[in-house]
């Protein structure tokens, strides 16, 4: 594995690749769209955007094949990973919020 790469072509064809690319895309370019109608958008609906993106792009230039079954698989992996990502957010800022929870708790006494 190339290290110099984020996200190599390999990455993301795997479900942790993908899953991690939806959510970094979805914090990381949910702060450009500020001020504009996308921002009213909950967050979760944005990532099913982004993991709607990466999936069809990821049918259209690395498996090229256009059969029912593939567009079918695509749809799955397509919800799978977004709930991935959403999952994965959720885990994080709870485990963030429990820090600083107790954090403060020790501080404080």
């Amino acid at each position: 594995m190339d290290l110099t790469q984020l996200f190599t072509i390999d990455m993301l064809g795997t479900m942790a690749g993908m899953t991690a690319f939806v959510a970094l895309m979805t914090q990381i370019t949910k702060y450009f769209v500020k001020g504009t109608t996308v921002e009213k958008f909950d967050t979760k609906w944005y990532g099913l955007v982004w993991s709607v993106v990466a999936n069809v792009a990821a049918l259209i230039f690395l498996t090229q094949e256009y059969t029912a079954s593939s567009i079918f698989t695509c749809f799955v992996n397509t919800l799978l990973v977004a709930v991935a990502a959403f999952g994965a957010f959720d885990v994080i800022k709870s485990v963030d919020t429990n820090v600083k929870s107790k954090s403060e708790g020790v501080s404080g006494e």
